[in-house]
């Protein structure tokens, strides 16, 4: 059932207005306080998922945040924190080159060197499911309604925006993998082996879910792409934590089947994989597509987009297509609920011990826990067990025993120990604290989804895919051209943009910052975009570390100086 919310307005006690024609649709544009509810018929009891149609407009550049009330009450405690969020662009650099065509690139100093993009606020009409946006759960919410009238009520937290509908519908889970491809197929779509590849930087994304999405910068291997042994350029992108998104822009010049190949990397998981949901033109088009594997490996790898088990085709139209990567925790859900609930129980079992013991155990001490606490016991034993059972799929799935897997084990063996001698259990309350903590930021850690994306490719599967790895005289060449290139390029050095007709500054001045260079960066933008236009000044910054106070003193100081980080 779908909702015109402009139209089914209640009652509010928000500042709102009714657009009959706002970007193309009737709207009602709320403010950043205040609830709002709308009144809805339900022709038949059950589970419905609610998704949103909104449009971001202008406020203070945050992520927009409203809490849900169904029928006066919010339905669970994850209904309190809904986030809508915002597009965000890069600003690039227009470059018309010598036969007439338009590239859009970094914006890069007097020197060379890439400057980081400053990001752009894009809106358009986003039709947007309500969910976990910490992570937990990866499809929608779903909420009991009986047969009948109910209020929704919107309560603004953060934000205004404009709503155009709220639909309510049943959730229905994507069809598998081989039943679509057989609908593709008995459709007459083929896999497309005449197109050329299709090449996407994962720097350059269209658009992106939050500001601190950004370009990377990889200068260990030959083969990322734009390489540069000196300079400092973007060549890496993709987002990293939990609902997290960044979508690209791709021309198809043939409609068909085709196999989405990344160049990747992920080596910060140790011993695990993270997931990636691919949309294409804002849809999964099978289940599986929430659920694509990158593994963990210290080199980069050229991979079809897959599960672990089965390589994916993917279908794309003619012309224009939207190509999505969401952070979501794939596979690995279903491990970090279980992690969730078992430290739930482990700090109801450590609190009960202490009710016992008192804030300090004796370790000495007879507390008889088999016969005060035998639910504690039982606790141990369970989470022990659980834990060597997760560590073995993992290191099956993975192949290999890493840091995030030995950990699990490491837990494991001290509640085992525990359970297994309840004499063990007062000695330990330090580190049965301690380790608590640790399966707990263990499981928040799982749901960061690093990946380094230097490119994908939408291509025939039947293509040989690009190579991953330099070989070795590649690898030789650009070590040595970086090796003598870093004696004459000062990697210290943040140097101005310039005026963007190429004219020089009438005076330059030199900073140095003692700090980090994501402090100088920040530093940097801020010139480049008001004082140096303002004064006609252009300002060159270095990091350091130390030397400011003996460099001054030997009169070869810089013209300012920063001792502190908050620039």
């Amino acid at each position: 059932a779908a909702s015109d919310v402009y139209k089914r307005q209640e009652q509010t006690t928000s500042n709102y207005e009714v657009l009959e024609n706002f970007e193309g649709r009737s709207a009602l544009k709320m403010d950043d306080t205040g609830k709002t509810t709308f009144r809805v018929y339900i022709p038949k009891e059950g589970m419905y998922a609610m998704r949103i149609m909104y449009y971001p407009i202008e406020g203070y550049g945050t992520t927009m945040e409203r809490m849900l009330y169904i029928d006066g009450h919010v339905p669970f405690s994850e209904a309190r924190y809904l986030y809508f969020p915002r597009q965000w662009a890069y600003e690039l650099e227009e470059v018309v080159h010598e036969d007439g065509t338009v590239t859009y690139e970094f914006f890069t100093d007097v020197r060379g060197d890439e400057l980081r993009p400053v990001r752009v606020a894009q809106s358009s009409w986003e039709d947007y499911f309500l969910r976990d946006w910490v992570g937990f759960e990866m499809d929608p919410f779903e909420f009991y309604f009986s047969e009948g009238e109910h209020t929704i009520t919107l309560e603004a937290a953060r934000e205004p925006m404009c709503i155009s509908q709220i639909t309510l519908y049943p959730y229905v889970e994507e069809a598998p993998y081989e039943e679509v491809l057989a609908g593709w197929l008995a459709q007459g779509l083929t896999v497309q082996d005449d197109v050329e590849p299709i090449k996407v930087q994962a720097e350059r994304p269209t658009t992106v879910s939050e500001r601190i999405i950004l370009p990377g910068t990889e200068r260990t291997s030959a083969l990322t792409e734009p390489a540069s042994p000196v300079n400092l350029r973007f060549n890496t992108g993709g987002a990293s934590g939990c609902n997290q998104w960044v979508r690209y822009e791709v021309d198809v010049p043939k409609e068909g089947l085709y196999e989405i190949d990344v160049r990747f990397r992920q080596n910060t998981l140790i011993g695990m994989f993270t997931s990636r949901r691919v949309k294409i033109n804002g849809e999964i088009q099978f289940r599986e597509a929430s659920n694509c594997r990158f593994v963990y490996d210290t080199p980069f790898q050229v991979e079809p987009l897959n599960n672990g088990k089965t390589s994916f085709l993917f279908y794309f139209k003619e012309g224009k297509n939207i190509v999505e990567f969401e952070a979501v925790a794939g596979d690995m859900q279903s491990y970090i609920l279980e992690i969730r609930d078992m430290v739930d129980e482990l700090y109801a079992a450590y609190e009960k011990v202490l009710q016992i013991t008192g804030p300090v155990p004796d370790a000495y001490r007879d507390y008889g826990f088999s016969r005060t606490a035998p639910d504690v016991l039982v606790t141990f034993a369970k989470t022990a067990k659980r834990l060597y059972e997760i560590a073995d799929e993992l290191e099956a799935i993975t192949g290999e025993m890493g840091d995030q897997v030995n950990a699990l084990e490491t837990y494991a063996l001290l509640f085992k120990q525990m359970a297994a001698d309840e004499y063990e259990i007062a000695a330990n309350m330090l580190n049965f604290k301690s380790y608590t903590t640790g399966l707990q930021n263990w499981m928040y850690s799982a749901l960061g989804q690093p990946v380094t994306m230097d490119y994908f490719t939408i291509q025939s599967p039947n293509v040989e895919r690009p190579r991953a790895v330099a070989n070795f005289f590649e690898y030789t060449w650009y070590e040595i051209r970086a090796f003598f290139g870093s004696f004459f390029h000062d990697y210290t050095t943040i140097a101005f943009r310039g005026h963007a007709n190429g004219m020089d500054y009438e005076e330059q001045i030199e900073m140095w910052v003692n700090g980090n260079r994501d402090d100088a960066l920040i530093a940097r933008r801020i010139a480049d975009e008001n004082f140096s236009p303002q004064y006609n000044i252009g300002v060159t910054y270095k990091v350091i570390q130390v030397g400011l106070m003996e460099a001054i003193i030997a009169g070869m100081g810089p013209d300012i100086a920063s001792f502190s980080s908050c620039l």
